[in-house]
């Protein structure tokens, strides 16, 4: 059984009344993905290793609903996430052709609700006609299961990484240049930092920064939100290394 979140986003359900429509641009070798079919497929794969989905969040949007973000809450056997923490699949798919079907190794920060990425994508595949759905989510889970055991290393790092305020201030500058949150909001992330929503998020570290950011990043659309958490999170770890 598939147990979805209905505070936010798209039931399961729902998700599967949504057509696929294929774009008028699309060649022979174009081959669309339902958002309810996705979802299905997924859990079966997290079955076959015995992960259960705690919770799972979706928002499907663009035209017709042909996009598709979310993310899953997981419990995996025999991994212990980060106190406070539990591990994420993040997925993205669309329909209309700008992006491809990705999943991303990421963890659920439970005191605020955010998110993190790990940097690493355990799958991405174009919408082509040889896209065997099964087989590639498959993969793709069995990546994730391996490279989802380096989140506690990661994030133990960036909360024994200090920030001094010249640290902070460039971090959020290469942030706003490279455009993962526009101007007005690198000035939200900067106040967050320093006066932050969640005492928990208090600490003057690397940690502390990035949970700023992600939890600014939270008020943009979805689908910005694996491309952004990750990048912000390279640029922390290239700071800290």
């Amino acid at each position: 059984m598939i147990t979805t979140n209905k505070e936010n986003g798209t039931t399961l359900t729902q998700l599967k009344n949504i057509p696929m429509i294929k774009p008028q641009w699309a060649t022979d070798r174009y081959k669309g993905i339902q958002h309810g079919e996705l979802v299905e497929v997924i859990q079966t794969q997290l079955d076959r290793h015995d992960i259960k989905v705690v919770s799972q969040t979706w928002y499907p949007n663009g035209p017709d609903l042909q996009r598709l973000s979310g993310s899953m809450e997981l419990d995996i056997p025999g991994l212990d996430p980060i106190e406070g923490t539990r591990f994420s699949l993040g997925v993205q798919h669309s329909n209309l052709g700008d992006h491809s079907l990705k999943f991303a190794v990421g963890a659920k920060i439970f005191i605020c609700s955010n998110g993190m990425v790990s940097g690493d994508y355990t799958l991405k595949h174009k919408h082509t006609k040889n896209l065997d759905l099964m087989e590639s989510i498959g993969i793709g889970i069995d990546t994730y299961v391996n490279k989802v055991q380096e989140i506690p290393l990661m994030v133990n790092q960036m909360k024994e990484s200090e920030m001094r305020a010249e640290d902070v201030d460039r971090n959020l500058m290469q942030a706003g240049r490279e455009g993962l949150l526009s101007w007005s909001r690198i000035g939200q992330a900067d106040k967050e930092y320093r006066k932050p929503t969640f005492a928990d998020h208090d600490e003057q570290t690397a940690w502390g920064l990035y949970n700023a950011f992600t939890y600014t990043i939270q008020k943009m659309p979805p689908h910005y939100h694996i491309k952004g958490m990750n990048r912000f999170r390279e640029i922390l770890l290239e700071e800290v290394a």
